[in-house]
């Protein structure tokens, strides 16, 4: 638990703040963590599957953050959306994170967010929030036009959606530990969740250009875990 809360410890800034955020901040580097630490929820625990999300995209496939969490007109929550740029080409990463406290729910909630992000009406609010969200000073800002380009078919903003679930639960993998039974117990568990979301099935709305990565994350514990997170924020 120390090691996890340590890592996530340094990625709060990357997750809370807007390059826009980082960039018009004036202080040193303590401050602006003790900043980013106001900007982040720890009471929610959704928040913390969100930011599970967001280190993983980021550290595995090298994903460039370009909206924070955000509410819509529907409250409902956006995770935090990146990009791969590759020349011309745009793939939006569209986040699903899913906290519970067992699989069944997690996956339930993950594939119910995954049909609300690829409904037409959801994308058009993610591709206006994304394109009102994204200040001057973002480096990469020219390479996203075509995303609010209106005059175009919303499948023709972009050349892919991938939509990352991450999936936490309380697990009796951590809790029931067996080191040597525990590969093959964990591989068994990765493959009944993909079962299940593949059984409660994924609206592919009106883009036919979405690719699902699953982040399968048990442990013992949700609300310790948080708990321990937000003790080493605040030490």
């Amino acid at each position: 638990m120390t090691y996890f809360t340590e890592t996530v410890y340094n990625w709060i800034i990357d997750y809370s703040l807007s390059h826009k955020e980082r960039a018009n901040f004036n202080g040193n580097p303590r401050s602006l963590f003790k900043y980013a630490r106001k900007n982040y929820p720890a009471s929610d625990l959704n928040v913390l599957g969100d930011l599970c999300l967001h280190i993983a995209i980021r550290e595995s496939y090298s994903t460039i953050p370009i909206m924070n969490r955000i509410f819509d007109q529907n409250d409902k929550t956006f995770s935090c959306t990146h990009a791969i740029l590759n020349f011309d080409n745009i793939e939006l990463w569209i986040g699903a994170s899913s906290v519970s406290t067992n699989i069944e729910e997690a996956v339930n909630k993950a594939v119910d967010n995954v049909n609300y992000i690829v409904s037409l009406q959801s994308l058009q609010t993610r591709l206006y929030a994304l394109t009102s969200e994204i200040d001057s000073s973002w480096p990469h800002k020219e390479k996203l036009k075509r995303l609010a380009d209106s005059n175009l078919p919303i499948d023709e903003r972009f050349d892919k959606i991938v939509i990352p679930i991450f999936i936490m639960h309380n697990s009796e993998l951590i809790t029931d530990y067996d080191k040597q039974k525990f590969l093959d117990s964990f591989e068994a568990k990765i493959h009944e969740c993909r079962e299940m979301i593949k059984k409660k099935g994924i609206n592919q709305g009106v883009i036919g250009l979405i690719d699902l990565k699953v982040f399968y994350f048990p442990v013992s514990s949700i609300s310790q875990l948080n708990d321990a997170l937000i003790e080493e924020l605040n030490s």
